[in-house]
């Protein structure tokens, strides 16, 4: 029994599973016996889960603080400070660690160092980072654009104006990449529609319902009515 919620998922290591909570730690569990191993009280509420990376946890909190966790004992090796709110679990993506704040800044971590801004997207980010090929998947919520991609040193490879129930909302749960090209989720209250665009035109191919997917043909591509645009390119 934790002393508070736990919105994020949990990260499970060899004999031991990470949960992060409201009661603003971080807890290894003995999956043996679900025994405490350890707690490491940390500034806020851990709302996103942890991420783990050989013998180190990374995680951010409700106060902004981002942290690398020893997960044998539960010491903090480091923490940092950037621009606001944490609350999306973190991604690791060709060696860095990948992390966005409430603010709409995505940053990168090499591990040792300081987290450097990637980009300020418009919007608010309450979603993780999802990792496509060499892109990264980035939802906005109320933001200009309803998915981003990013290439490997921040640039936009490709945005997607998509259309969800109410233009005024976005996204509440994290991209889904399925093959190529892309596929997003809902808004996470009202029902949507999702169109396939490529050379042949457009046609549907699955449903958002709530913050499902639900797909209807073999292949998942991009939503919304935004194209699909490669870099430098026109829509397609």
């Amino acid at each position: 029994q934790l002393g508070g919620a736990i919105p994020g998922v949990p990260a499970l290591g060899e004999g031991q599973l990470y949960i992060g909570s409201f009661d603003s730690a971080m807890v290894a569990v003995n999956t043996a016996d679900g025994s405490i191993a350890w707690t490491t009280p940390v500034e806020s509420w851990v709302w996103g889960g942890p991420a783990l990376d050989g013998d180190t946890l990374y995680f951010g909190d409700l106060d902004g603080n981002f942290y690398s966790v020893n997960a044998a004992d539960g010491t903090i090796i480091d923490s940092s400070k950037p621009d606001g709110p944490i609350l999306a679990t973190p991604l690791f993506l060709n060696g860095q660690v990948i992390f966005v704040t409430e603010n709409g800044t995505v940053y990168s971590l090499t591990p040792g160092e300081n987290p450097q801004s990637m980009e300020k997207l418009d919007g608010k980010l309450y979603t993780a980072p999802v990792a496509a090929g060499n892109l990264l998947l980035i939802a906005p919520f109320q933001g200009e654009f309803l998915l981003v991609a990013l290439d490997r040193i921040g640039e936009p490879a490709f945005v997607s104006r998509g259309e969800v129930a109410e233009a005024e909302s976005g996204l509440l749960v994290e991209p889904t990449a399925v093959g190529e090209p892309l596929a997003v989720g809902g808004d996470g209250g009202a029902e949507g529609r999702a169109v396939a665009r490529g050379h042949g035109g457009e046609r549907p191919v699955l449903t958002v319902v709530r913050d499902e997917l639900v797909l209807r043909e073999d292949r998942v591509v991009l939503p919304g009515t935004g194209a699909r645009r490669e870099p430098g390119g026109a829509p397609i």
